[in-house]
């Protein structure tokens, strides 16, 4: 259990003071932000990639941009071997970007990010 400062002797309660008062005064306010989530729709992002598994042994087929491809092999791979039930897995680049920011409180100054 911590000690009190004020049963500290005299140098070590001070420099408690000091540890005290150096945490509790902030140095910079930040403005409060919201973000958004949002799929990338920029003409540099990575296409949206498809992949299928067989449920039943596990196998996958190769990760392509074209659906048909694993579709493709979904159905070659249920003809030859009679498995039934696939997963199909979708990648899709994702990006966050910081909402149009909120007005400022008038007389409240909001520190500056970098």
């Amino acid at each position: 259990m911590a000690t009190p400062a004020t049963h500290l002797p005299r140098p070590a309660q001070q420099q408690a003071r000091k540890h005290v008062l150096m945490f509790s005064r902030p140095r910079t306010m930040l403005r409060p932000t919201l973000w958004v989530s949002e799929p990338d729709s920029a003409a540099d992002a990575a296409p949206a990639t498809y992949r299928m598994t067989c449920d039943a042994c596990g196998a996958k087929s190769h990760t392509r941009v074209e659906f048909g491809t694993a579709q493709d092999w979904q159905l070659h791979h249920a003809a030859q071997l009679h498995h039934l039930a696939y997963t199909q897995t979708i990648t899709r680049p994702w990006r966050a970007r910081m909402k149009d920011p909120p007005p400022q409180p008038s007389g409240h100054r909001w520190a500056q990010r970098p």
